[in-house]
Parts: structure tokens; C-alpha cells; sequence
């Protein structure tokens, strides 16, 4: 976490020094790894800020970027907008980025943006919007659930998990018991942790 914070301090002061110097480059380069640094260590306020700063470099065609990049800075801004409570950006950009990714094919992406969209709807009380974008998560897993054993696929398995695991809570509040329980007990089985277990007994 210290090392972070350095990191961030020197990307601050060259971001400075960039902008009165007019360096296009540098100060994307900058903004794209202050974004990355600040999101690394939970800081959503600051990671929409930066975002928002690079978003007028993409939109004029100065970004010097692949499309990976661009796809990762809108879905990292709608994850960011999701933990400040702002759901409705957290929407549109998770939107954007899942644009890009449908367009690479990327489907774990393509499932971690919708992953991000379904929660957002949950929270704005929208069920029906919310499961509809995660049963397509859902059937991203179910494509690939072969490749989930293998080790470096730890991330997209706790994306997987959240997945099932909001449509569990979705149908709890529902009341629909035995369809959350299913959705949770799919939740378990893919990365075993008590941790649904727990929210099973609370809420039934």
C-alpha cells in the first residue's frame, strides 16, 4: 500500500509537469496508471476523477491505446461509479465497455461488465433488468466452466460467484426461497466459501 501511494505522489507531480509541457502522450500514460494505481487500492472517488480526465483524450482520437485499454477504463469507471452509490453512470459505462469486449470477444469481460450492470439495476430496485444482464453472465460460466479449475482463472471465478450469488440475493428479496437457495448453492460450488452460507442462514 505505501509503495502505491509513492507511485501515485511521482505519477501526481509528472502529470504536472506533463500538462504545462503539453505532452499529450505523457499525460495519457499518466492518467491511465494514476486510474489503475487509485482503483488497485479502493479509491473509486479518485478513479471516476482521473477517468473522467482521459475521457476527452479518447473521444478527440488521441488515445494511444488498444481497445483493450479503452474497454478496461470504461469498466473500471462503472465499477468505480457502483461503489459511490452513482448506479445510473455505473450503467453507461459498464455498457461501454462491454461494447468494446463483445467486439473482441473478450467473455469474461463481456461478463465482468454485465456483472457490474445487474448489481447496479439490483440496487436501483430494478430485478428484472438486473437478472436479465446476469443470466447472460450466467450463461458466459456455463460456456466456459471447463476452463474455472485451472489456476489462472481465480479471478473470473469470484466474478462468476458474485454473479450467482446477486441473483440468489435478487430472488431472496423476491421471496422466491427456492430458486435463491439454487442460485447460492451454484455460488458455493464454484468457489467454495462460507461466506454465502452465511447469507443463506441470515436470510431465510
Amino acid at each position: 500500500m505505501e509503495n502505491v501511494l509513492k507511485d501515485i505522489e511521482n505519477l501526481e507531480l509528472e502529470l504536472k509537469e506533463n500538462e504545462q509541457q503539453n505532452d499529450t502522450k505523457k499525460i495519457i500514460e499518466n492518467l491511465y496508471s494514476l486510474i489503475t494505481k487509485y482503483a488497485k487500492i479502493n479509491k473509486p472517488d479518485k478513479t471516476i476523477e482521473y477517468g473522467l480526465l482521459l475521457l476527452p483524450y479518447i473521444d478527440q482520437g488521441n488515445i494511444l491505446t488498444e481497445n483493450t485499454k479503452v474497454a478496461k477504463l470504461y469498466q473500471t469507471i462503472g465499477q468505480s461509479y457502483t461503489l459511490t452509490g452513482k448506479y445510473n453512470e455505473a450503467i453507461e459505462f459498464s455498457l461501454k465497455s462491454k461494447e468494446i469486449y463483445s467486439e473482441l470477444k473478450d467473455d469474461f469481460n463481456i461478463a465482468l461488465s454485465l456483472r457490474t450492470i445487474g448489481s447496479a439495476y439490483q440496487s436501483l430496485g430494478n430485478f428484472e433488468k438486473s437478472l436479465e444482464n446476469l443470466f447472460v453472465a450466467s450463461e458466459i460460466f456455463e460456456n466456459k466452466k471447463d476452463l474455472l479449475n485451472k489456476p489462472e482463472y481465480q479471478r473470473e471465478k469470484r466474478v462468476f460467484c458474485s454473479v450467482f450469488e446477486t441473483i440468489g440475493i435478487i430472488y431472496g428479496k423476491l421471496t422466491q426461497v427456492e430458486k435463491a437457495e439454487q442460485y447460492f448453492n451454484k455460488a458455493i460450488n464454484i468457489y467454495k466459501g462460507v461466506q454465502y452460507k452465511k447469507v443463506i442462514s441470515t436470510m431465510f
